[in-house]
């Protein structure tokens, strides 16, 4: 008899240790693992993941810089009288058609020298920032082209003394005031020889490409003279 009771109550005392221990489901499921806040909150770690993809600047998320655009020079103010051509900025006066035919290098100077116009005989072979100072539209005329009278070796050019071929606001897509020039003349000598290269080449201007470029001064380009006015 105590022997049955004794079962009984082992049986009983079975069943309730198991009613208190948890069951996991078949094919347990993982926890998502967390990550502490600095406040001591936690947050899932996907999250987190997510959070350092959008602006981690080591992952190369930064905006790229879109390039700068060429500064151009501004339009020009010209007074045009006959065959005369003030630049009402720098007060050079330049004549207004070209010479008519192409000169080697010397030519173009003795040219300047003996032309009479205007009512002036004080005219000669512009130098290149003078020649430069024509430029409209590309940045060849301005400082981001490096050739210049106190930089004239070969090694000054660079590609921002250039530009596309034909997309000027002058006639014919010259890079020049419209309506102010005459003549139909693409490159023009200045009197600036260049100081490498014992001297056999001088600086020149193609309008067609706002090109500032050195030519051989054996070869024949176009002559503009200028004179210093008021």
């Amino acid at each position: 008899m105590r022997a049955t009771v004794l079962i009984i109550a082992v049986l009983v005392v079975g069943l309730l240790i198991a009613a208190d221990t948890p069951t996991a489901p078949a094919g347990g499921t993982k926890k998502t693992p967390a990550a502490e806040t600095k406040k001591g909150e936690t947050v899932p770690a996907a999250s987190v993941k997510a959070e350092a993809k959008k602006g981690d600047p080591k992952k190369g998320d930064s905006k790229k810089e879109e390039p700068k655009k060429p500064v151009l020079p501004d339009p020009k103010t010209y007074e045009v009288k006959d065959e005369v051509v003030t630049d009402t900025a720098t007060s050079l006066m330049w004549q207004r058609k070209d010479a008519g035919k192409s000169m080697t290098h010397k030519e173009a100077v003795e040219y300047c020298e003996a032309l009479k116009l205007g009512g002036y005989d004080d005219w000669r072979l512009p130098n290149i920032d003078e020649l430069r100072s024509l430029v409209v539209g590309c940045q060849s005329g301005t400082d981001a082209c490096n050739v210049r009278s106190d930089c004239l070796a070969s090694s000054c050019w660079s590609a921002d003394c250039a530009c596309q071929a034909g997309k000027g606001p002058g006639e014919n897509g010259f890079y020049w005031q419209s309506g102010v020039w005459q003549g139909s003349g693409k490159y023009f000598w200045s009197a600036s020889v260049q100081s490498d290269k014992n001297g056999e080449k001088a600086w020149d201007v193609g309008f067609n490409y706002g090109n500032v470029y050195d030519y051989d001064r054996t070869q024949k380009a176009e002559v503009r003279c200028v004179r210093k006015g008021r």
